[in-house]
């Protein structure tokens, strides 16, 4: 289809891909509503479970930010690991599982990483999205660790 996403395509999406990625939102998405008192709060923070920073870092202040491409910077502007923010994040996350939905009903070429680019570049709330590179991390998911013990 012709449209301004055509730019942010990835591979042919599986089904079971869609159920995954819309499953991951929808969590997201109801753990953002359960948030009351945002103004007592500084910062809010998606990260993934499975995930280590390699250096400590300062949360920069901007309303919405998103790690950067760190390893694949070949296939993808942004990763999904961690995206924070102030206050201005809620409304945009609690609304990532709706969006993920009519994405995919529309389009067939997507990644997962794709997808959140476009959308959180798109939010309907005019929040910038700031990409920041300097975020290192390391999946554990990637990793084998022997226990010790054995």
């Amino acid at each position: 289809k012709g449209s301004e996403y055509k730019i942010y395509h990835g591979g042919l999406v599986s089904e079971d891909s869609i159920n995954r990625l819309t499953s991951q939102w929808y969590c997201v998405s109801q753990g953002f509503k359960l948030i009351d008192k945002q103004q007592i709060y500084q910062y809010f923070v998606r990260l993934r479970f499975d995930n280590d920073f390699l250096k400590p870092f300062k949360m920069l202040d901007h309303d919405l930010v998103v790690g950067g491409a760190f390893g694949v910077e070949n296939f993808y502007n942004i990763r999904d690991y961690i995206i924070y923010g102030n206050k201005s994040i809620v409304p945009i996350m609690t609304d990532m599982h709706q969006k993920s939905i009519e994405i995919f009903k529309k389009f067939n070429n997507f990644s997962a990483e794709t997808m959140l680019e476009f959308t959180l570049k798109n939010n309907k709330y005019g929040i910038p999205l700031f990409i920041d590179n300097n975020l290192k991390y390391l999946l554990y998911t990637s990793l084998f660790v022997k226990n010790p013990n054995n």
